[in-house]
C-alpha cells in the first residue's frame, strides 16, 4: 500500500528539484523518493547501504606491483622524466673541484628564445 505525503518546498529547493528532474529525465516525485531512500539508508531491493554491498570488492584488485606500499617513493621517482629533461641542476662531475657549483644541463639553440 502506498502512502501519499504533501510537502512545501522553499523556492531554491523547488528550482533545484525541477532542474534535477529535467537533467535526469525523471518525474520530481521519483527524484524525491530516491533522495529519501538514500537519506534514510534504505533501498527498494536491499536493506544494506551501498558501501556494505561492495565491501567484498574493496582491496580485491591487483596492480601487478606486489610491494607498492613499501617502495612507493621509488615508483614515483622512476615514473618522473629524467633530471636533464626536467632542467634540474646536475651534481658536479669529477675533476671540477670539491667546491664547484652545480651546472645546468646545456640548452639547445631551439629552446632559447
Amino acid at each position: 500500500m502506498q502512502h501519499q505525503v504533501t510537502i512545501r518546498l522553499p523556492k531554491d529547493l523547488s528550482q533545484a528539484l525541477k532542474a534535477a528532474s529535467r537533467r535526469m529525465q525523471r518525474k520530481s516525485s521519483e527524484i524525491v523518493r530516491l533522495a529519501l531512500r538514500e537519506y534514510l539508508g534504505t533501498s527498494s531491493g536491499s536493506k544494506t547501504r551501498p558501501a556494505d554491498r561492495v565491501r567484498g570488492l574493496i582491496g580485491s584488485l591487483e596492480s601487478g606491483v606486489p610491494d607498492l606500499a613499501e617502495k612507493h617513493r621509488a615508483y614515483i621517482i622512476e615514473s618522473l622524466p629524467s633530471p636533464a629533461a626536467r632542467g634540474i641542476l646536475r651534481a658536479p662531475q669529477r675533476g671540477s673541484g670539491a667546491g664547484a657549483e652545480p651546472t645546468r644541463p646545456a640548452r639547445s639553440a631551439s629552446s632559447e628564445r
